[in-house]
């Protein structure tokens, strides 16, 4: 795994990209919410960043789980805007690992702990799935849309890549990456993918998991939860769904799992 710092950087950002870059890097403050004084730049940004009302429940529960001193992955951590909200909660004894595979989309992360001071944050520039390979990624319009082949067709796919893939059960073994006290989801599809490969993560350190879901109607959102939650279920979690973050937005539920009793570390 020595080659994980250097994974997914192969593929050259396009012209599109590149001219949206020098539009775009003027880093601004984050002004209100729980992220209220972060930095970061505009570059692939959600609009909500800038007045921290992103997700806000999502950032709520992420803090309330973390302790001082604790571990998160952020599981498509896109530009490290949750990324930075940890870093700062968990404190310089603390650690922040970022999965993201877009390669002009992860070197944000970079950015952005360097204009907040974070050194506790570690990007890992792949996707996490159930097993090491390879894999193609559909890049979207959307920055925050990209998906895995065989996990969604995007109405707004740009192009492929082919990306390095992991899981978090493999990673922590080969790469000695701290056990997560809290790991954050957001996979456009590939939820299941994801806790399939972290089985034994779930068994033995029994993180909050903070997850979302998302479809074209109710009933697809229900049935990708079903077999998530039967996954969660059977490692001894308790699945509810956290207060929605935007009006309007039934078809994407971000959820909070837990295990009753904590797991013994």
């Amino acid at each position: 795994m020595s080659t994980l710092a250097t994974m997914g950087k192969t593929a050259a950002m396009p012209l599109r990209h590149a001219l949206r870059s020098r539009r775009a890097s003027r880093a601004f403050q984050v002004a209100a919410g729980p992220g209220a004084g972060l930095r970061l730049t505009g570059m692939y940004a959600s609009g909500d960043y800038a007045s921290g009302g992103n997700e806000v429940p999502v950032q709520r529960a992420i803090l309330e789980a973390l302790p001082p001193g604790g571990v998160f992955y952020d599981v498509g951590a896109n530009v490290g805007y949750f990324s930075m909200l940890a870093a700062r909660a968990v404190g310089p004894s603390g650690h922040v690992y970022a999965f993201e595979p877009v390669p002009w989309i992860s070197d944000r992360i970079g950015v952005h702990c360097r204009l907040n001071g974070f050194a506790n944050v570690r990007t890992l520039p792949v996707a996490v799935a159930d097993a090491y390979g390879t894999s193609r990624l559909r890049v979207t319009a959307h920055p925050g849309g990209a998906t895995l082949e065989g996990h969604g067709q995007p109405s707004d796919g740009l192009e492929w890549l082919d990306v390095p893939t992991v899981s978090v059960d493999g990673v922590i073994r080969a790469a000695g990456l701290r056990r997560p006290d809290v790991v954050k989801i957001d996979v456009e599809g590939a939820e299941l993918a994801v806790l399939r490969g972290m089985r034994s993560c779930l068994a033995k350190y029994g993180p909050v998991v903070v997850f979302e879901i998302d479809g074209e109607t109710n009933e697809e959102v229900h049935g990708k939860h079903e077999p998530i939650a039967a996954l969660l279920d059977d490692a001894g979690y308790r699945v509810r769904p956290l207060d929605a973050s935007y009006a309007g937005s039934c078809h994407i539920v971000r959820h909070f799992a837990a295990r009753p009793v904590a797991a013994e570390r």
